[in-house]
């Protein structure tokens, strides 16, 4: 039988060499920037160990737990390991069945004498963000009233616990929201990075190009920052976390609901005298 109906396919060696070497080439590009990343990733962290530590599996299995003891490098100390413990098994009850965190001084003086504040747990990246951005907003309060005491506060947040990609990458980068407005005291002048886009300076950048180092915090927040990929976080909680951030803080006690109505109707008097 004759094969004149079907073309005859022939293939070009020289093209066929040039489009693998242009896969293996971009695979090493993709490589060699996942390393760079995650190398500025390290470094931002070593540099804000004060109030940012790393999180694996590894150091959640060998956690210590009430009345035990542990001598592995690779576990947390027991002062991190209590600020981890309301995320602790959520589905279970958590923080939902009294879980408390020690009051500190200034809280059990101004809030409690004998009990410790009860806390709260906050799921969502948009959530996390109003509360880090309403922590930045009672700070500046408190200095421009020279009161830097709990009372000032409205809500105290501990901790967050967050993915690496929701903290440092775009859209979401929690990170500038860490930083805050105290980035925008050091210059109002806008700058060009080196992926075209216009920044703060000393604020990340918000697109997924390569752009040096990433920024310092300039002023230390009051809260921990536990950074976790999402299978650490599915650990810690006790179920598959499919948002990118949860938050810890101190549910207030002196806000009651007079104050709610007259906290509305300042902030709508405010937007009115705004839209004015």
């Amino acid at each position: 039988m004759s094969n004149s109906n079907h073309p005859v396919r022939t293939t070009n060696g020289k093209e066929v060499g040039k489009r693998k070497r242009e896969k293996y080439q971009e695979k090493q590009r993709l490589i060699k920037q996942k390393r760079n990343k995650d190398g500025q990733r390290t470094e931002w962290i070593d540099r804000h160990s004060s109030f940012v530590t790393l999180l694996n599996d590894a150091m959640i299995t060998k956690a210590p737990t009430a009345g035990t003891e542990t001598d592995s490098n690779d576990a947390i100390s027991d002062d991190l390991a209590e600020l981890l413990n309301p995320y602790t098994d959520l589905k279970q009850g958590g923080v939902g069945r009294g879980a408390q965190l020690p009051a500190s001084d200034e809280v059990s003086k101004n809030q409690h004498p004998t009990k410790n504040p009860r806390i709260f747990i906050a799921e969502g990246t948009e959530t996390v963000r109003l509360l880090i951005q309403q922590q930045h907003r009672q700070r500046q309060r408190q200095h421009s009233i020279g009161n830097t005491s709990s009372r000032a506060c409205g809500i105290e947040m501990k901790s967050i616990l967050v993915k690496p990609s929701t903290f440092f990458e775009p859209p979401v980068c929690l990170l500038n929201d860490v930083i805050g407005p105290a980035s925008a005291t050091l210059t109002l002048t806008l700058t060009s990075n080196t992926t075209g886009t216009v920044a703060h300076p000393g604020t990340a950048s918000t697109t997924s190009g390569d752009s040096g180092s990433l920024p310092s915090v300039p002023i230390p927040p009051p809260y921990k920052v536990f950074i976790a990929p999402e299978s650490t976080m599915s650990q810690i909680a006790g179920f598959h976390i499919a948002r990118g951030a949860m938050a810890c803080g101190v549910v207030p006690t002196r806000h009651t609901l007079s104050w709610l109505f007259s906290s509305l109707q300042q902030q709508q008097q405010q937007q009115q005298q705004q839209q004015q």
